[in-house]
């Protein structure tokens, strides 16, 4: 089947994308949803940059709806109150993109670093050596919470949401898709609690597969893992401090863009209703140089 006749039973249908913002992988994706016919309701805790992706290509409004909504994912009610919303206005979701997540780039432990030096005093002949140690950069709890309030209780909660609202509505076709990484499959030794985040989102997605046999229901969970992307998510796990990082890696080799990302959900998302695609683990063909990403 080919992906534009498999997209075909999508038109006018639900699309919920988190993290959908200008210049994002979730912003690639609404777009995408949009030029196949959906009702896509692009969510960020800044609906002006979902209001951007409009201005990317008005011609695809002809053929869906964009339609931006405002959410902190960080907070469980106003999860539902989305949902709720959602319900009232367009009848339920079809398709659930769980694409918003954040990360710290910090290791677990902090950096420790070592610092010497030698003095020589000319007046007394005596050499002077002082050292000291200290650690920099340790992940704080605050840190480590905000990564698991976005990246694990507010996909669960979506997913959920998203499947009681098919469940309700006897929609046994509809799609859930959560962005991972290939870190949710494989620690690299840094991002490393990142990693767990999305181990756990491996974990979440083949237990809610195993849910949905259990039920009997046809409602299909993929995992989309991509490796090293350029947008702006390495950017704000470096910090502005050390952003210029980011810019060095993206400037060292050739990495994938948002819309190699949302092509893998669209192949996803048209694969034949018997097919399930439970997993794409996919990276740039040129490896992140060692040493890059500390």
């Amino acid at each position: 089947m080919s992906t534009t006749t498999g997209m075909k039973r999508w038109e006018n249908r639900v699309a919920l994308v988190t993290g959908a913002s200008d210049g994002t992988i979730g912003g690639a994706i609404a777009l995408d949803l949009v030029r196949n016919g959906m009702i896509t309701i692009g969510v960020a805790r800044n609906i002006s940059l979902v209001e951007k992706l409009k201005d990317v290509d008005s011609s695809i409004l002809k053929k869906g709806k964009l339609i931006p909504y405002k959410c902190d994912l960080a907070k469980p009610d106003e999860i539902e109150k989305m949902f709720t919303w959602v319900k009232a206005n367009y009848g339920g979701v079809d398709v659930m993109i769980n694409n918003a997540g954040t990360s710290v780039m910090k290791p677990i432990l902090g950096r420790v670093l070592h610092f010497s030096s030698t003095y020589f005093s000319k007046f007394t002949f005596i050499h002077l050596r002082c050292s000291f140690t200290c650690v920099l950069a340790e992940m704080g709890v605050e840190e480590m919470r905000t990564q698991l309030d976005l990246n694990v209780i507010a996909l669960t909660l979506c997913c959920k949401l998203a499947i009681n609202s098919m469940l309700e509505r006897g929609i046994n076709d509809g799609h859930v898709i959560n962005m991972n990484s290939v870190l949710g499959h494989q620690v690299y030794g840094h991002l490393n609690f990142y990693a767990a985040t999305k181990f756990a989102v491996t974990a979440v997605s083949e237990g809610l597969r195993k849910e949905m046999a259990k039920k009997g229901s046809f409602i299909k969970i993929t995992q989309i893992s991509p490796g090293r992307v350029e947008t702006k998510f390495l950017y704000n796990s470096f910090g502005e401090s050390e952003a210029d990082k980011a810019k060095a890696l993206y400037n060292s080799v050739k990495s994938m863009s948002p819309q190699d990302v949302s092509d893998a959900v669209i192949h996803a998302l048209a694969a034949a209703p018997h097919v399930q695609v439970q997993d794409i683990i996919f990276n740039p063909i040129e490896p992140t140089p060692p040493g890059m990403m500390k």
